[in-house]
């Protein structure tokens, strides 16, 4: 019985030895000089002609440092957790205060037929929509401002980038991308209070980019607050990609971050277009062009205008630059917020200029 019972256990170690299992520390850290020739964001005085030179904690990318899990089950089915969280590297001070992971705390099942997630993880529809950005979301001058910033009553930016208290399945292919998500209200008595419904699909092969998104959200109350629908697509041709997507956030019940002026009902349309260029295998030129309005308020209106360069050092770290006018209508000024990194903003009824430069690099 006893030689039974140590031939048992040897097999189960054995089979626990044959699982592996690894945790992977990894990150970015960004820093940048941004100066703006106006500064029509909040601010000591409010908007003013006069100009701002300041430290940027992300010219181009969130500072950011996770762990993520892996263990291989057999059979082709993996379990892992990832944990990550976003800080600033000005004061190193973690964003959102008092939050260590903001961006992904999560457990997850994975396979050859997809991945199921629950916890804190990415909205399906922003990843979607990021495949058609000529700035690739870059934390200035992108279409990434928007969809952080034009969320209906919430006064959190980024819950339509970063979904709590969610259930997600996503598909991934060399070229296919699949993904669905649930964000439960946790309201007693009703699925709708606080509900979110995610859906995002994109294409991408060696010539061809498409994208489909679609968001909606709920209040606390059960009401609609957000409806965003988003297409896209771009062609690659040899050294350039073409890229360009239209938008539409619709906020029946106002915006409530009040510094970006759409405190009422808006339904605000973005146009976006542009191309990358690598001239060589270590630089990237990109061209790009914003326009946006409030259909419920012409007025609030603005156009953008971006020059970039990114310059790649190595696999991991690069320095850009940037340059961005913003030419906005005379109620604008909310708008022109949401397409600078430092949030300075633009001034309405005029051109504003940003120049930026920075350094990134990735662990």
């Amino acid at each position: 019985m006893k030689k039974f019972a140590c031939m048992a256990a040897c097999a189960v170690g054995a089979s626990f030895a044959h699982a592996q299992s690894s945790v992977t520390l990894y990150g970015l850290v960004d820093a940048s000089l941004l100066y703006q020739n106006k500064n029509g964001g909040p601010g000591a005085g409010g908007p003013s002609p006069h100009s701002n030179f300041l430290f940027s904690s992300g010219g181009n990318s969130s500072n950011r440092w996770g762990l993520l899990g892996l263990e291989d089950l057999g059979g082709g089915v993996r379990a892992g957790f990832q944990l990550e969280g976003q800080f600033s590297i000005g004061s190193g001070a973690m964003s959102p205060s008092n939050t260590i992971f903001g961006h992904y705390a999560n457990v997850f099942v994975r396979s050859s037929y997809g991945q199921i997630t629950a916890g804190l993880q990415q909205d399906p529809a922003y990843y979607a929509f990021g495949r058609a950005d000529p700035r690739s979301l870059k934390q200035a001058f992108s279409a990434a401002g928007y969809w952080n910033f034009l969320e209906g009553k919430s006064t959190t930016s980024g819950v339509t980038v970063y979904e709590a208290n969610s259930v997600g399945y996503t598909y991934k292919t060399d070229t296919v991308y699949l993904g669905a998500l649930y964000h439960f209200g946790n309201e007693a008595g009703s699925l709708a209070q606080g509900r979110t419904v995610s859906l995002g699909a994109a294409y991408e092969d060696a010539h061809f980019i498409g994208e489909g998104a679609f968001v909606q959200k709920n209040d606390q109350y059960g009401n609609r607050d957000l409806t965003v629908w988003s297409l896209g697509g771009g062609y690659k041709l040899g050294p350039l990609t073409f890229k360009a997507a239209w938008t539409d956030y619709n906020q029946p019940e106002g915006n409530a971050i009040t510094q970006f002026g759409v405190t009422g009902p808006s339904d605000i349309r973005v146009i976006q277009a542009g191309a990358n260029w690598y001239v060589t295998p270590a630089s990237m030129l990109t061209f790009a062009y914003y326009w946006a309005e409030d259909r419920k308020d012409t007025q609030n209106a603005t156009s953008a205008y971006v020059l970039s360069e990114d310059y790649f050092l190595s696999k991991s770290t690069e320095l850009y630059g940037f340059v961005g006018l913003m030419n906005a209508k005379k109620m604008a000024n909310g708008l022109t917020n949401l397409m600078t990194a430092s949030l300075t903003g633009g001034m309405p009824d005029t051109n504003t200029v940003a120049v930026g430069v920075g350094i990134s690099h990735r662990f």
